[in-house]
């Protein structure tokens, strides 16, 4: 409905005479005697009112704040050539990969005009199906963290690369040619590619030697140590005693009936939490009739004993003796002879007799694990595990987990090796021992006697203020690289934005201390062109097999690990290296018995 109605202010609007037109167009109605007081007379002889004076004033004074605050025009320009990927104010979703620690998570990276502002965990992936946590979420924030190391760094003072390499080279060359010792201390490392850098670096010096007489040669001894903040070493030796491999198993709870932890957070941070956030859901849903129960053992309460059906507060130094107690109460229920343990009373008994039991209802679909670092524990825990059949079912020892490494005797060795002089250079990767380590003094003290110290971290951190060089490492949004956590399943990294910094890849610093002139991409795609691609049937081409992995972040192909090909082990083996006397030993160490002290120590990780 419209209306042809036309309403007005005033009558003068409604008559519309010229003198209205006229008033309408002249913003002020009332004459400002402008000349007549800005006149020669002055103002002794004006007229003008005091009012008018403040208008003037006023205007002036405006005015010229106005002119004089006026800021740099700014030009929005349109690309002249716009990238094809970027339409402003579309995201664009990049796969790629995060690996920390003992997170491990495919992802895809959500971007704005370039910019990562997003990350959720890629459902491509057959380890986490699309999981993640806060962790991986919140990694994005540390690429725009103004705390990063802007470039590298010589003896405390800014540098270039240019010289940085000069130097770092002519010490290196120096090594090769007069003989020493070089060492690179890492945490666990994920990357296949990654691990093979550093082997060709660490090469360059093995198999450089240089005649110095007829008979004398120079040898460089180069080694590689891993060392993790939270160690996993204890269950690496355990089943380099029990089974002959120093792996860390691969963990299905989701095939799960039964659960039993000992001090293990595996919801929250023991081995590969993402992946057991996921499995222990799956074990835990109603609607599927495939409801696992949860037994947890420990002493300061986790995210898993928060969630278990039963938890049982218990001191560290009885976690030898609940392992013990529970071994023996199924060897009992079994036939089979106990082994020496501590001895359980009342309800602490009851409840580790219940636990017991149940492993032992729910045979070939139990599990039990142990967060204590200590072999002896996880040799029993190894011991009870033969017992339900874990092995082959819910636990995997010939597809190991690949990204844990640590070795706690070798880091020793280090600090050793460091304080007798006998170390030339030291090159520190992924890992902050000045911070972390328990004898943190000896290994300062160490490190002063090196000739040669270098890290890759990003900013400047305890160690970093203690080396010769910082080399600023990538963010790993920046970054292209590649990861492996089971044998046959791979997954890339490509950077989803411009380094913000004057930063370098670790491992590009790496090659090209070796001799190897290259970038890092290229060597990366060689390295999958050599190892990855011949072992999947899909593609015919390299270039086709990259670009359809680059896109979908992940690939599976079939291959046989080295720990397969050289250490296959039969069930008859097994159980001969089971009833080896492997277990009486480690259940008769003091570690298994609960302490007599009145106060007791337990760190966890937040």
């Amino acid at each position: 409905m419209s209306t042809t109605k036309k309403y007005f202010k005033s009558p003068e609007e409604l008559e519309n005479k010229q003198e209205f037109i006229d008033l309408q167009q002249n913003e002020f109605t009332e004459e400002l005697p402008i000349d007549k007081f800005l006149g020669d007379s002055g103002l002794s002889t004006s007229s003008t009112s005091r009012r008018d004076f403040l208008k003037f004033l006023g205007f002036g004074v405006g005015a010229a704040t106005l002119a004089a605050c006026q800021g740099p025009v700014n030009k929005a320009i349109p690309y002249l050539n716009k990238p094809e990927e970027i339409t402003p104010g579309v995201a664009n979703w990049y796969a790629s990969t995060y690996m920390n620690g003992t997170d491990y998570c495919p992802v895809l990276v959500k971007t704005r005009e370039g910019r990562p502002i997003h990350i959720e965990g890629n459902k491509l992936s057959p380890i986490t199906n699309g999981a993640l946590n806060a962790r991986v979420q919140a990694s994005v924030l540390s690429l725009y963290d103004s705390g990063r190391l802007k470039g590298p760094m010589a003896n405390g003072a800014e540098s270039t690369w240019a010289e940085v390499d000069k130097e770092i080279g002519a010490k290196l060359n120096a090594i090769r040619s007069n003989g020493g010792s070089v060492r690179v201390l890492s945490s666990s490392i994920g990357s296949p590619t990654t691990k093979r850098a550093i082997q060709e670096f660490l090469g360059s010096f093995v198999g450089s030697k240089e005649e110095r007489s007829e008979e004398e040669t120079v040898s460089v001894d180069a080694k590689l140590v891993v060392y993790d903040a939270v160690s996993y070493s204890a269950i690496r030796t355990a089943n380099e005693r029990s089974f002959g491999k120093s792996v860390v198993p691969n963990y299905s709870f989701d095939k799960a009936k039964a659960i039993v932890s000992v001090g293990a957070d595996f919801l929250g941070n023991w081995v590969a939490p993402i992946e057991f956030s996921q499995q222990y859901g799956l074990a835990r849903r109603v609607d599927k009739g495939n409801l696992a129960k949860h037994i947890q053992f420990e002493a300061n309460l986790s995210l898993s004993g928060s969630n278990a059906d039963d938890r049982y507060p218990v001191k560290p130094s009885q976690y030898g003796a609940v392992l013990t107690g529970i071994y023996n109460e199924i060897a009992k229920l079994m036939g089979r002879p106990p082994v020496p343990s501590a001895q359980l009373e009342g309800e602490m008994m009851s409840n580790v007799m219940a636990a017991a039991n149940h492993l032992l209802k729910n045979k070939s679909a139990a599990i039990l694990i142990s967060g204590s670092n200590n072999p002896d524990h996880q040799v029993i825990a190894n011991s009870i595990n033969e017992l339900v059949g874990s092995y082959g079912n819910t636990i995997n020892i010939d597809s190991p987990r690949l990204n844990i490494q640590s070795d706690d005797s070798s880091v020793a060795d280090l600090i050793k090796d460091m304080n007798a002089g006998s170390v030339s250079a030291l090159i520190i990767y992924g890992t902050n021992p000045s911070y972390s380590l328990p004898n943190v003094d000896e290994f300062n003290s160490g490190m002063k006697k090196v000739g040669l110290t270098i890290s890759f971290a990003d900013r400047m951190d305890e160690t970093g203020a203690l080396v010769n060089y910082i080399c600023p490492d990538h963010h790993y949004l920046e970054s292209w690289n590649d990861a492996s956590s089971i044998t046959g399943e791979y997954s890339l990294g490509q950077p989803t934005i411009k380094p913000l910094f004057k930063t370098r890849q670790a491992q590009e610093s790496l090659i090209n201390w070796a001799g190897i002139k290259s970038d890092y991409l290229t060597y990366l795609k060689k390295s999958w062109e050599k190892n990855v691609f011949p072992n999947q049937s899909k593609h015919a081409f390299f270039d086709s097999f990259w670009n359809k992995s680059l896109h979908d972040g992940i690939v599976s192909v079939t291959v046989k690990s080295e720990e397969d090909q050289g250490n296959e082990t039969s069930d008859e083996e097994t159980e001969e290296v089971m009833d080896n006397p492997t277990l009486e030993a480690a259940s008769n160490i003091s570690g298994s018995k609960s302490s007599e002290g009145k106060w007791e120590l337990a760190l966890y990780e937040k």
